[in-house]
């Protein structure tokens, strides 16, 4: 997200759910300082019970070969300043449509700021993959909703990771 955008990612939203209007700012998602990251505020559209509604963002990155390949985002829950909120979120790191690591921030107190960074290294055959961020809760959203921020999205190969960080072609963070 150091374009200042969302560029090369592309947003969505579950039925009857809503990621906000997502923006880029600077803040400290994983608790080592400011950086850009990514902004949503995520929930159902209208109140249907204890459905998880929201959204996300995906992006397809080419793998050259068959190799392994380690993926993780940092994530932070921020409750707002107006209130604690019983659901700071559920976020989803998905690849090709399959959840490969989940984390349930449950409750979030008022101005409190949750983090976790989800990860995980599996064999991914060549070809185009789909990597995919899902943010829901169960409740609609409003001024008390927690602020969801994604940052360091990386996708990198084992060879990569050998002979230095740099990620799969596309992948912005």
């Amino acid at each position: 997200f150091q374009t200042g955008d969302l560029t090369d990612w592309t947003t969505y939203t579950t039925p009857n759910g809503t990621i906000g209007t997502p923006l880029v700012e600077v803040f400290d998602t994983t608790g080592l300082g400011p950086s850009r990251s990514a902004q949503f505020v995520v929930g159902q559209v209208l109140s249907v019970g204890a459905l998880q509604r929201g959204g996300g963002i995906f992006q397809n990155v080419f793998m050259p070969a068959d190799d392994n390949l380690t993926i993780w985002v940092n994530v932070a829950s921020v409750g707002t300043s107006v209130s604690g909120n019983a659901d700071g979120g559920v976020v989803s790191l998905m690849l090709d449509g399959s959840t490969i690591s989940m984390h349930d921030f449950g409750n979030v107190a008022q101005d409190a700021i949750e983090r976790v960074t989800l990860s995980l290294t599996l064999a991914v055959s060549a070809g185009s993959h789909e990597i995919r961020v899902q943010m829901v809760r169960e409740f609609p959203t409003n001024d008390g909703t927690p602020r969801l921020y994604l940052d360091n999205i990386r996708a990198l190969t084992d060879a990569q990771l050998l002979t230095g960080p740099e990620p799969l072609p596309l992948l912005a963070v």
